[in-house]
């Protein structure tokens, strides 16, 4: 009978290879993040932050709009 405390030599290996693939990914995200050639990490932050604002903008736009349209349509 396999006694429930210790791990087995086939629990140890799965073990190892999970640790082995969780580096390999994380080597490859690694890698990925400046495969952009040319692109800095501050101008893509810069990017996507004018991207939000932009869509807030326009949505707090069409907001007023909807609620001015809404308010003309009662008189």
């Amino acid at each position: 009978m396999r006694g429930t405390l210790g791990a087995g030599p086939r629990t140890c290996r799965r073990s190892h290879l999970g640790t082995a693939r969780r580096a390999l990914l994380r080597r490859a995200a690694r890698s990925r993040a400046g495969s952009l050639p040319g692109v800095s990490i501050q101008a893509l932050e810069t990017f996507y932050l004018c991207l939000l604002v932009l869509s807030s903008v326009v949505i707090m736009w069409f907001s007023f709009y909807v609620v001015l349209r809404l308010f003309k349509g009662q008189r």
